[in-house]
């Protein structure tokens, strides 16, 4: 199987790169992008476990169908994944046997993933001059709105997938229970501090929060904020987060982070932090110039997935590489190059903690995270895997849990 793919289609109205741009504009927003990729792990490895369903039926109306993969993912791997379409549709595909099926709509933001916490999914839609917080039952196709945002970033869940939050501003941030009832709970953000653009992502004793940087020349302070007692812990300054996994049970996160002036395809090393010790590892791309966007770790934090760039502007194709979190050391998955448009890819790990999901503008694939061997992983039939023609799996991707 080669690994080489033709890169995506540039520029018209409406595309993933015109999505992209506005990312582009954003460097925080762009980063954000990236630090989204992991809500996947951080809590869905975890509530993956937990209960929730693992087979949703068509939704009246919307006509669900079963479509043969060009190549079905195998026996191997289990569970089911959904992402939505560029025509606004959420696909529900099953990883043991290819399938997949429609289950709702939505005006999700395309190239941002969902959130799933306790097997219901959350994402934010455009309304107006802000954002709506919607909530999806995947067992029910139920799509019903929790509250406004602040942009395509609003929504995060806990670390431990029992709660979600949304930030309506980027000074306040509200907490649902995960299972889509119960009492909420809001809080405000010392004086200082923010929710760059509305979004972040829980960590080990609370959320990501800044200060300073935004509309001053001081540098940038990332810490761990607790709404609950108002306690802050300085992370680091200057610090543009692209990862971060809670281990199941840790009272610690793991933090990948580029520095906050870094460029797509500058060669810059690559940094994951302790946020209980602060001790922090340093990594450089084997290409020499730099990452994407996209990193994951697997469930344990041992491993994590990264994407190097294959030049110095940051477009046209990465490939993927593993990287052990404890030593540093990286080892590429030759087979695996993704045509991008923007420097990004998609990375998400099944909680056996040995296969993971990952992908591009063009192509998807599963992956033995032990061998790097891989196969293309379509859950849609067609001879292009664009995926705005296609439609199949995006970055969009997340897991759902079983039923228990």
């Amino acid at each position: 199987m080669s690994g080489t793919v033709a890169p995506p289609r540039q520029g018209a109205p409406g595309t993933a790169d015109a999505l992209f741009a506005e990312a582009r504009r954003r460097r925080r927003r762009r980063r954000l992008a990236g630090l989204a990729v992991v809500l996947v792990l951080a809590a869905g490895a975890v509530a993956f476990i937990a209960a929730g369903p693992d087979g949703a039926p068509a939704v009246p109306g919307i006509g669900g169908h079963r479509a043969r993969p060009v190549s079905a993912p195998g026996a191997a791997l289990a569970g089911s994944v959904a992402w939505v379409d560029y025509t606004g549709r959420v696909h529900l595909g099953d990883l043991a046997t290819g399938a997949q099926r429609v289950i709702a709509r939505s005006k999700a933001y395309p190239a941002t993933p969902l959130v799933q916490a306790g097997g219901r999914l959350y994402w934010s839609a455009p309304a107006g001059a802000r954002g709506l917080v919607q909530e999806l039952n995947p067992a029910t196709g139920r799509v019903r709105s929790v509250g406004p945002g602040q942009g395509i970033f609003s929504v995060f869940a806990a670390a431990d997938g029992r709660h979600v939050f949304f930030a309506p501003t980027d000074s306040r941030v509200v907490e649902l229970p995960a299972h889509g009832s119960g009492a909420r709970h809001e809080f405000t953000l010392p004086p200082g501090w923010y929710l760059p653009y509305g979004g972040s992502t829980g960590v080990a004793g609370g959320i990501l929060v800044e200060s300073g940087g935004q509309t001053t020349r001081a540098h940038t302070v990332m810490a761990v904020w607790d709404p609950k007692t108002g306690a802050l812990k300085a992370i680091g300054t200057d610090m543009e987060v692209m990862a971060a996994s809670t281990p199941p049970r840790a009272r610690y996160s793991l933090l990948a982070w580029l520095p906050a002036r870094c460029s797509a395809g500058q060669n810059c090393p690559l940094r994951i932090t302790d946020t209980a010790t602060l001790s922090t590892q340093t990594m450089r791309s084997p290409l020499h110039h730099g990452f994407a966007i996209g990193a994951a770790f697997s469930p344990d934090g041992k491993q994590m997935a990264v994407f190097v760039n294959g030049n110095s502007l940051g477009t046209g194709a990465v490939q993927l590489a593993m990287a052990d979190t404890g030593t540093g050391a990286m080892r590429l998955a030759g087979t695996v190059r993704l045509g991008i448009g923007e420097d990004r890819a998609w990375a998400l790990w099944l909680p056996d903690g040995g296969h993971l999901l990952t992908g591009g503008a063009v192509s998807s694939y599963a992956v033995n995270a032990a061998t790097l061997s891989a196969r293309p992983l379509y859950f849609i039939h067609g001879r292009d895997h664009y995926i705005e023609v296609s439609q199949d799996i995006n970055y969009t991707a997340v897991l759902i849990p079983p039923r228990r």
